[in-house]
């Protein structure tokens, strides 16, 4: 992977940000209407508790996810490996 600097790193998260926002937020408003300078601080709160809560279901299906990848791909390289030291020590007979 090719290393990014710091400002590429901001700038490209900047850029998906500002592709994605529009339209995420016009989906709100088509799913929740009215207007959030009107919700009340309280409900704000809470609104964004919800939210983490998806975030966090979100990131523990990921982390399985990448988990049991990375599991299969070194065992895929263990048996690999392992099938290779046998031929080349059956050569070596």
């Amino acid at each position: 992977m090719t290393e990014r600097t710091p400002d590429e790193i901001r700038n490209e998260a900047m850029c998906d940000f500002i592709k994605s926002a529009p339209d995420k937020y016009n989906q709100g408003q088509r799913e929740h209407g009215g207007n959030l300078d009107d919700v009340g601080v309280l409900e704000l709160i809470r609104r964004s508790k919800e939210e983490v809560i998806d975030q966090w279901f979100y990131l523990c299906s990921a982390e399985k996810a990448y988990l049991k990848h990375e599991l299969e791909k070194n065992s895929k390289s263990s048996i690999k490996e392992q099938l290779e030291k046998m031929f080349v020590k059956g050569k070596k007979k």
